[in-house]
């Protein structure tokens, strides 16, 4: 049978030698949160450099979910922040996209097609009451245009008797 020598008994009764034992357990019992601790940096490190990314392509959508993905691994500030100029990027874009619709409808007015569709996109995209009144004024101005220049064209063809 074996058996353990005198001196490592009284090795392991030594305070110093227990000491270091629980320093080590200690240690290694700390590996666990270390690693996770590690983990959950490096996913926030890598998040933070996609919204990055996704702000720079104006992708507000990724900036949304990023912003939750942060939420679930507990940075709230940064996925507070995150959001925020996601939501900044989705109004600047919204802005542009309603600017872009006023611009061709009136466009649309001014050559006499029907602008009845970007109308009603103007309105989704939170155009005002001024912007749609501008359009159909310019719409009236235009029908008016056209019927004057029919009655003109009308009035002055070699055919027409004013008496009849």
């Amino acid at each position: 049978m074996a058996r353990i020598s005198d001196t490592i008994i009284q090795g392991l009764a030594k305070p110093k030698f227990s000491r270091g034992m629980f320093e080590a357990g200690e240690a290694l019992g700390g590996v666990g949160s270390r690693f996770r601790t590690k983990k959950q940096e490096d996913m926030f490190n890598s998040l933070m450099a996609q919204a990055q990314e996704a702000q720079k392509n104006n992708n507000d959508v990724s900036l949304f979910n990023i912003a939750q993905q942060l939420r679930s691994i507990g940075k709230q500030d940064a996925a507070n922040a995150v959001a925020a100029t996601a939501t900044k990027l989705k109004d600047t874009k919204r802005k542009g996209e309603l600017a872009s619709a006023v611009d061709v409808a009136s466009q649309m007015a001014r050559s006499g097609d029907d602008p009845t569709r970007m109308i009603q996109d103007i309105t989704a995209l939170g155009g005002t009451d001024a912007q749609v009144g501008n359009i159909r004024t310019l719409m009236r101005e235009q029908k008016a245009q056209t019927q004057e220049g029919i009655l003109e064209q009308v009035l002055t063809s070699p055919n027409f008797d004013f008496n009849r």
